[in-house]
């Protein structure tokens, strides 16, 4: 007897077919690629951008006229090597509590960046929280150009599947590249319904989870152990 995590599994594959085969293969590969080429050509530009930015617009004006605190903030004396002192102090300041590991290298990394963008270890604090800022300005800026672009490039390579032999193929292997995207679907949901009924003893989940059919087939941890 099918359970709803059967059905689920069952509309989330044939979704994710008939997706698949309405974009067509070449759409649905390169919607992946086009993500992953987006971050490497922003990641690669942004420092060139940052630059320019700095150099030849307002930008920085601007942002240090909305802090209003340019001339009253300490200066940063040896420059990237002190980023960890500087951002532990500044959390310690703020009187927060613990703050999680994971949260304070994040800023240290961002820090660092200032530093070698503002290119002064004496530069103050708004000099390196500016050029931090327009860093993150330059990635989201670069990322939504370059995503826009390559979507571009594959809309007309796209129109080459609309001729006839092509075009079959491109809806075939839309439908099977939709197939396996909806069984790694399915791995990352039942693997997640099945973390939860960790916690919910004899809860309907559990129920579902026991008599279904396909869910045993979707946990990762069957699969890897």
């Amino acid at each position: 007897m099918l359970t709803w995590i059967d059905i689920l599994i069952i509309v989330i594959i044939g979704i994710c077919i008939i997706l698949g085969a309405y974009k067509g293969l070449v759409k649905s590969v390169f919607s992946l690629v086009t993500i992953v080429l987006s971050f490497i050509v922003a990641k690669i530009f942004t420092p060139v951008l940052s630059g320019w930015l700095i150099n030849n617009t307002n930008i920085e004006n601007t942002i240090h006229n909305f802090f209003k605190v340019k001339d009253t903030l300490p200066s940063v004396p040896s420059g990237v090597s002190d980023a960890s002192n500087s951002v532990s102090v500044w959390f310690n300041s703020l009187n927060l509590g613990e703050v999680p590991n994971s949260v304070i290298k994040f800023f240290e990394n961002l820090w660092n960046n200032g530093v070698q963008a503002a290119g002064n270890a004496n530069s103050t604090v708004v000099d390196i929280t500016t050029a931090s800022i327009v860093s993150f300005i330059s990635f989201i800026g670069l990322l939504i150009f370059a995503f826009v672009v390559i979507s571009l490039l594959v809309e007309v390579l796209n129109l080459v599947t609309k001729l006839p032999v092509i075009s079959t193929f491109n809806t075939i292997g839309g439908a099977v590249f939709g197939f396996l995207k909806g069984l790694l679907l399915n791995l990352v949901i039942i693997s997640i319904l099945f973390v939860i009924a960790i916690f919910l003893k004899d809860s309907p989940l559990n129920i579902a989870l026991r008599d279904s059919l396909f869910a045993s087939y979707f946990y990762i941890g069957y699969i890897l152990f």
